[in-house]
């Protein structure tokens, strides 16, 4: 309600935009670099190499899921104001992060592993998360990305999803 609030506030749109842009541009960067994480395992040692590469690749996902949330939350929360201050909005594009709630539930690296390894991330488009409600149940699906169906899928359609 506070108007000086609401001019300074839409003075930051553009840096939080650049700071999403860069954000994208390190992370991109970051997957393309090459770890060296495992030259310091014993050769021979299949079992700690095993536990090694599950530990470095639940880090990079739980970063890489961080970092795709991130961007969804900047970019959803300026389109969200623009259109409801402007009756419209750009959309800034989508991308894809896991949904599945298991995969966030998990508290060790050979969990998670195993857990990937069996069943689906629920790898879905952020602006397609209505797919989901044909495809799993409520409690499949993580908070955020439940939060996110809210904001993007009627009342109506959230409310009758789930076991008939």
């Amino acid at each position: 309600g506070c108007i000086r609030q609401r001019a300074m506030a839409e003075k930051c749109i553009t840096t939080l935009l650049l700071w999403c842009d860069h954000l994208w541009q390190s992370a991109t960067l970051d997957a393309n670099h090459d770890p060296q994480v495992l030259n310091a395992l014993e050769p021979g040692d299949a079992g700690a190499v095993n536990e090694a590469l599950a530990s470095q690749h639940w880090k990079a996902w739980i970063l890489s899921e961080s970092l795709r949330r991130t961007w969804l939350v900047c970019t959803s929360t300026i389109a969200a104001y623009l259109r409801e201050r402007d009756g419209w909005n750009e959309c800034a594009g989508e991308i894809r992060f896991t949904a599945c709630r298991e995969l966030w539930d998990t508290s060790s690296s050979g969990t998670w592993a195993e857990l990937i390894s069996k069943r689906d991330p629920l790898f879905v488009r952020s602006l397609h998360v209505d797919e989901l409600l044909s495809s799993v149940l409520p409690t499949e699906v993580d908070s955020f990305s439940i939060a996110l169906m809210r904001l993007l899928i009627t009342g109506e359609r959230m409310d009758s999803w789930g076991p008939k």
